[in-house]
């Protein structure tokens, strides 16, 4: 049974949900071994302090205790700074959370709106179809469409193909020398003008090549796609008033029966919809500039962590470690070896919980990028008009089975939104089915019901008429629109059969 395009939105917004709160309880780990690498770098400094005290009986307590508390004053206002920060992070973070929230609500209430309205516009179209179908004189104008329609077709085969032959058998005319030569002196017409040896010898040489019968095909290869395209503006002026006839017929009726209002509803909600859809990537966007800053902020090697480790080093530059160990081995007592061994593990502990730092900051910088890979995924699905209730998907689709892939390697969000729109398909109505169009829903109406008022043999002709008139081929107000030439025998469905182009040519060559 295919999925509706609502709940595979719904499954994308619970994988967003659930990759939110994955990331925040990966932060909360990384959290809380920050608080232990805290304790551990505190027990560390009064490690420290100790073995100063020991190693330094020449200064007074004071002045250890100072510049031990001048060292440990910056790394806690380091601190202070960062924790305020990602304070403020979280605090932006959780506000622009609410707006995604409140922006989702509306979007569904809107596109639940939309879809409602949708329904009722299909809905009173067909109602306005079948009243049209069943109106006799806009049924005789849907005949009167077609048959102009297929006069205007076969007007433009014919030109098609006299267009081709032209260009076909004009260059043997232009390029006889002999030809050209009788032309030009407008031989075998009332303005040819010569007298004597040159009329006579003019006569000879078009008897030799065949002047007279060649000029006329000449002419007629000149001539006739001008005069078809002539034709072919008078024919679509002809459609053009059947058109509008039929147009003002599906206009009032539309009018009267609500479709037009049902109509201004469905575009109202449209671009309200599509208003959301447009706050809804910003504040995505706004959000992952967010996280990226609370990441970047949060990191063990982040930099306030630059800072506090600059200005600690600079403290313990001082105090060697290998030094202080040494110098207890060559003493007597053992308080010094005791704290020394006390700061080496420390030190071994700080370590470790540095390295499990380091993977779990690698853990969130992963769930951060499914995060808004996920959220672009959404926007993406919005966009495309994937959410409203007129889209469906196949049911093989497992949105959760290819979102966990790209999470872990085996794909990328990219193919996970191929799989979405190759499994994509749009429920169609009985009226798209039949206008196989994406028209404006007025002219999907028009075209529905001459295409059913029509006579059953010209129901095709009055279908193509309805779309000639959706594309604007069907206007003509800017084209030439003489009138057809009595003479012409490719015109009004005649059919042109070409052979007087050439055909009967002697090109002899030139002089």
């Amino acid at each position: 049974m295919p999925i509706s395009g609502p709940v595979v939105h719904q499954q994308l917004l619970q994988a967003y949900q659930e990759a939110q709160h994955e990331l925040e309880t990966a932060r909360g780990e990384i959290a809380a071994a920050g608080a232990e690498l805290g304790e551990l770098t505190e027990g560390r400094g009064d490690t420290l302090l100790d073995l100063a005290r020991h190693y330094l009986p020449e200064l007074t307590p004071a002045s250890v205790e100072k510049t031990w508390y001048d060292a440990r004053h910056w790394i806690h206002e380091i601190l202070l700074r960062k924790q305020s920060h990602v304070a403020k992070l979280d605090g932006e973070l959780a506000t622009i959370a609410s707006r995604r929230d409140l922006a989702e609500n509306e979007l569904a209430t809107i596109t639940a709106k939309l879809d409602e309205a949708t329904l009722a516009q299909q809905s009173l179209a067909q109602t306005v179809s079948d009243s049209l179908v069943a109106d006799v004189d806009f049924s005789s104008l849907s005949n009167r469409a077609a048959q102009a329609e297929a006069s205007l077709q076969r007007a433009e085969a014919n030109l098609q193909e006299i267009e081709q032959d032209s260009l076909k058998k004009l260059p043997n005319y232009e390029n006889s020398a002999l030809f050209m030569y009788l032309k030009k002196r407008d031989f075998a017409t009332a303005d040819y003008k010569h007298r004597g040896i040159t009329r006579s010898v003019d006569q000879w040489l078009g008897r030799y090549i065949g002047y007279r019968e060649a000029r006329q095909s000449y002419d007629f290869l000149k001539s006739t796609p001008q005069h078809m395209r002539e034709v072919i503006a008078s024919d679509r002026q002809s459609l053009d008033i059947v058109l509008d006839d039929l147009e003002k017929r599906r206009d009032t009726v539309a009018q009267q029966m609500g479709l037009t209002d049902a109509i201004a509803t469905v575009q109202s909600l449209t671009a309200q919809r599509s208003m959301w859809v447009q706050q809804l990537d910003q504040i995505q966007l706004d959000t992952q500039t967010l996280q990226s800053d609370r990441s970047r902020t949060d990191d063990s090697r982040g930099p306030y962590y630059q800072e506090a480790i600059e200005k600690f080093r600079q403290t313990l530059d001082k105090v060697d470690s290998r030094t202080l160990a040494d110098r207890a081995k060559k003493t007597a007592e053992i308080e010094d070896d005791l704290i020394v061994a006390r700061l080496q593990g420390l030190q071994i502990e700080m370590q470790q919980v540095n390295d499990q730092v380091s993977k779990r900051q690698q853990k969130v910088a992963t769930l951060t990028n499914h995060l808004q890979s996920i959220g672009t995924l959404i926007n993406r699905y919005r966009a495309a008009g994937f959410d409203t209730g007129r889209a469906t998907f196949n049911s093989s689709l497992d949105v959760n089975s290819e979102l966990r892939m790209a999470r872990d390697g085996g794909a990328n969000f990219e193919t996970v939104w191929q799989k979405i729109r190759g499994s994509h398909r749009w429920g169609a109505t009985a009226m798209d089915q039949i206008t196989q169009v994406a028209t404006h829903p007025m002219t999907q109406v028009l075209i529905n019901a001459m295409a059913h008022a029509a006579a059953g043999a010209m129901q095709g002709q009055a279908r193509d008429a309805g779309r000639r008139r959706a594309s604007g081929q069907s206007r003509t107000s800017q084209r030439t629109s003489a009138p057809p030439s009595p003479s012409l025998g490719g015109g009004r469905g005649g059919g042109y059969r070409g052979g007087s182009g050439g055909g009967g040519f002697k090109n002899r060559g030139g002089f």
